[in-house]
């Protein structure tokens, strides 16, 4: 390779590494403002008095879900206050913050009794669709695994973004700890096909697979199979449809590369002739 070649070579590969540090960044600060949201559903409310408040600057916070967002100075408080009793259940309907995904979703938070009212219907329902946009990203990245560890009967601890050391470790024995180097190249040309299908849509490793994770961890996955016969169940199989919801959820700085993941996973159902949602 003469020097200009070289030159050449090196400008591009300098302006692939900064397009996927500038990838990266952008993931990093989203997860971060994420966290951050996410730690001050635990701060005290300053408006009302439930016990000393707990500083979160330097404090630890254990993640839980978003829908049980619990008072852990006002549970304290109680259970000392009545140390021969049970406790009795927490009022949990108090506000939360949104995060980054949700600030344009607009949650209102009420108890579920035996009858509901057309309010409280209405936010069940956007809490599906919320979970719908979170199951197109699960299922693509279920797909991709499918697809690149087809003998794996499960897939615990699996993820896009970790597929490299999982081949590795696929294709290791687990007593000679010997890699069995026919089998590292089947997975890896595997990888390699479904990630050069997906590229062809814009699909980008350094950045989709991280941006796949926080739709999923911010809007859930949906709880139940639904019934076969049930108005949802067409829903989950029509990409428009889903595309219509994505549109009606996502703010619009992610929406473009929340649709991308839609049109992936639409992309890798066709190629199998399989459903959109696998359960």
């Amino acid at each position: 390779m003469d020097p200009e070649e070289s030159r050449v070579s090196l400008r591009l590969e300098n302006e692939r590494l900064r397009r996927e540090n500038d990838d990266l960044q952008l993931i990093l600060g989203l997860m971060k403002e994420n966290q951050e949201l996410r730690s001050k559903l635990y701060a005290t409310d300053a408006s009302v008095d439930h016990g000393p408040s707990v500083p979160l600057q330097g404090s630890k916070v254990k993640a839980v879900s978003w829908d049980e967002t619990l008072e852990e100075g006002r549970f304290t408080d109680d259970l000392l206050k009545v140390p021969f009793r049970t406790s009795s259940p927490l009022d949990t309907s108090i506000n939360r913050k949104s995060s980054p995904l949700e600030t344009s979703v607009n949650r209102k938070s009420a108890l579920k009794g035996p009858c509901l009212d057309p309010e409280q219907q209405q936010s069940d329902s956007q809490q599906v669709e919320e979970r719908m946009v979170g199951e197109v990203a699960f299922q693509l990245d279920r797909r991709i695994l499918a697809h690149v560890f087809q003998e794996q009967k499960r897939l615990y601890g699996f993820t896009v973004q970790n597929i490299p050391s999982k081949i590795t470790q696929v294709s290791t024995h687990p007593v000679t700890g010997k890699v069995d180097e026919s089998v590292h190249a089947r997975l890896s040309e595997r990888h390699l096909e479904v990630m050069r299908g997906l590229g062809r849509l814009g699909y980008r490793a350094a950045l989709h697979p991280a941006l796949a994770e926080l739709v999923v961890n911010t809007y859930g996955v949906l709880r139940e199979r639904p019934d076969q016969r049930s108005a949802q169940r067409a829903t989950y199989g029509s990409p428009e449809a889903l595309r219509n919801i994505v549109v009606d959820t996502v703010p619009p700085a992610l929406l473009k590369d929340v649709l991308l993941l839609l049109s992936c996973l639409c992309y890798l159902a066709k190629q199998d002739g399989k459903a959109l949602f696998l359960w």
